[in-house]
């Protein structure tokens, strides 16, 4: 058996699990077993809690996608990590300091439960988010859709759309993540 506790931010669901002493291992098949929603327990991303590996950090932050693959930062995830380990008495900070595979973040539990997250300073050079061009801009044109991309620790596209509730996000985000201009995606 495994312990894990389901939480939600800004429209993202988690699952959480205690990883501090490195019993849990599951494969990229299980993963995508536990986040099917209508056998599994349902989820956008699998959080797991490890030890850190460094002396600055509290704890490690591990994070992967429904679909099993590990991805970098969350902030979103980073928000009900840090407010899970408060409330499993994990830790009495309010500062924690969590390893990531993209860096350290600096979560801080404010005195109404709200959680801000230093992610650090977003990139908009092309190597560094990794996103394929000719030419660094400040405005790309992607499959037909004018957005910005940068990176927060993982990749983003921000879409510049004419009216959010005409325009087909879903149909939006696929092209892209399919397309070979974010080669980690």
């Amino acid at each position: 058996m495994i312990n894990f506790t389901k939480m939600h931010g800004l429209g993202n669901d988690f699952v959480i699990m205690n990883n501090l002493d490195g019993d849990v291992c599951l494969s990229v098949e299980e993963i995508r077993q536990l986040a099917d929603r209508r056998f599994g327990i349902g989820f956008d991303q699998l959080l797991m809690i490890e030890s850190a590996t460094s002396k600055v950090a509290d704890f490690r932050y591990v994070i992967f996608n429904a679909d099993g693959s590990e991805v970098s930062q969350c902030g979103n995830g980073a928000r009900c990590f840090a407010l899970y380990l408060q409330k499993k008495e994990l830790t009495n900070k309010n500062t924690i300091t969590v390893e990531t595979n993209s860096g350290n973040l600096v979560l801080t539990i404010n005195r109404d439960k709200s959680v801000r997250v230093e992610m650090g300073k977003p990139s908009f050079i092309p190597s560094e988010i990794p996103f394929i061009t000719q030419a660094q801009t400040i405005e790309y044109s992607l499959e037909d859709q004018k957005m910005g991309v940068l990176s927060i620790g993982n990749p983003h596209a921000v879409a510049m759309l004419k009216d959010i509730d005409t325009e087909d996000i879903k149909a939006i985000a696929t092209r892209l993540q399919n397309s070979n201009y974010f080669p980690e995606i």
